[in-house]
């Protein structure tokens, strides 16, 4: 999250397809985790589903120092 030159929190969202590029994983594994709470709950805005940037960026910080879990969904 940063501020913009008005002073205003300017927050990014991403989509799905940036979520899984990101962390290089499938969309199984990520709603897999999402379902256990080990990922950023998802949100809606509107009939989009997005991914706050600041939700995960602090979800990484919160990782050991290897990065994201890289379980599959079946193991």
């Amino acid at each position: 999250m940063a501020m913009n030159e008005n002073g205003v929190i300017d927050e990014r969202f991403l989509t799905l397809g940036e979520v899984l590029s990101r962390y290089g994983v499938k969309r199984a594994t990520v709603y897999n985790w999402e379902k256990l709470g080990r990922f950023p709950a998802r949100c809606k805005l509107g009939r989009a589903t997005r991914w706050r940037l600041s939700d995960l960026l602090g979800w990484e910080r919160s990782l050991p120092r290897g990065g994201a879990p890289r379980e599959s969904v079946r193991g």
